[in-house]
């Protein structure tokens, strides 16, 4: 549902995302933003990677169900941030 702001190519296997922010802006106040969400991210410039964040999917059942809705909030929140800035 985000996908004008989040660009990804989906993981052919293991448990990480590597996502990016589709404006190019520098990920770290994103994953900043998403500590106070309850979600931890690792930024992209760890890996060489700009605007692109590690998202891992180490959830299950009901836990990682309440963990899409924290970052789909987070997501939101973040692209009506853009929108007012």
């Amino acid at each position: 549902d985000h996908r004008d702001q989040l660009g990804w190519i989906p993981p052919r296997g293991g448990m990480t995302a590597f996502p990016w922010l589709t404006s190019g802006e520098n990920e770290r106040p994103f994953c900043k933003a998403a500590t106070e969400h309850g979600i931890l991210l690792a930024p992209g410039d760890c890996f060489d990677k700009p605007s692109h964040f590690r998202l891992g999917f180490a959830a299950t059942g009901d836990d990682f169900s309440k963990a899409l809705d924290r970052f789909g909030a987070l997501v939101k929140s973040w692209s009506a941030k853009m929108v007012t800035a």
